[in-house]
């Protein structure tokens, strides 16, 4: 089609057999947010008792069952936000032309590791506590 801007390439063939590294990154970054998502949903409604398996288990959040709340909170609320803009960006991975970028191919790959800056900002929020 053309340039999207400088060095970002819409995929030229739409449909076509180049897309199926497009389909599948869109369907991993899909699919790893809509996981994240429901994964965050109890612990934002504080329906999760402290556990050992399940939430954010950090020693801060093991002192109180206060802790535990305010912290597996906070941390559904960033994780479901992430989740959103993962799948949000998760479309683009069909238009832009990945075959061909290294660049953009890379970026889809370990764009669910965005799931991490939920993780680092609970951390430093249950250092506050």
């Amino acid at each position: 089609m053309g340039e999207l801007s400088k060095g970002l390439r819409l995929n030229p063939f739409p449909g076509g057999p180049m897309e199926s590294i497009g389909i599948f990154m869109f369907l991993m970054n899909v699919g790893c947010g809509a996981l994240f998502a429901v994964i965050s949903i109890p612990l934002l409604r504080k329906e999760v008792e402290m556990n050992h398996l399940y939430g954010f288990r950090i020693s801060k959040a093991f002192e109180s069952k206060e802790n535990w709340q305010k912290i597996n909170q906070h941390g559904a609320r960033g994780m479901l936000i992430w989740s959103i803009i993962l799948m949000a960006a998760a479309p683009l991975a069909l238009v832009l032309d990945l075959e061909n970028s290294l660049f953009l191919l890379t970026f889809f790959a370990f764009l669910p590791l965005i799931v991490f800056i939920p993780i680092i900002n609970t951390c430093l929020y249950a250092r506050k506590l």
